[in-house]
C-alpha cells in the first residue's frame, strides 16, 4: 500500500510539471529485499497507472546510488 501511495504522490508532482504525458523516472536501487516493492510496482503496472515510466538502475552499494542522485543520474533512490 505504501508503494502505491508513493507512486501516486510522485505522479501528482510530475503531472503538474509534465502535463498529461507519462513521466520517465530513473530509480537507483541496491539489490536488497527492501527494494522489492519498486519491482512489484513496475511489474504489476502500478507505476504506469499513475503516469510513471520507471527505469531501474542497479548499484552494488549505497554510496554510488546516492552519488547518482546528486549528479542527476537517478531521480530517486530505493
Amino acid at each position: 500500500m505504501r508503494v502505491r501511495t508513493l507512486l501516486a504522490f510522485l505522479a501528482s508532482l510530475t503531472a503538474s510539471i509534465a502535463g498529461a504525458q507519462e513521466t520517465k523516472v530513473r530509480v537507483a536501487y541496491v539489490p536488497v529485499a527492501g527494494a522489492a516493492p519498486v519491482f512489484i510496482a513496475a511489474k504489476a503496472g502500478w507505476a504506469k497507472e499513475v503516469g510513471l515510466d520507471l527505469s531501474l538502475v542497479r548499484f552494488d552499494s549505497g554510496p554510488p546510488a546516492i552519488s547518482a542522485a546528486t549528479d542527476a543520474t537517478a531521480m530517486s533512490i530505493v
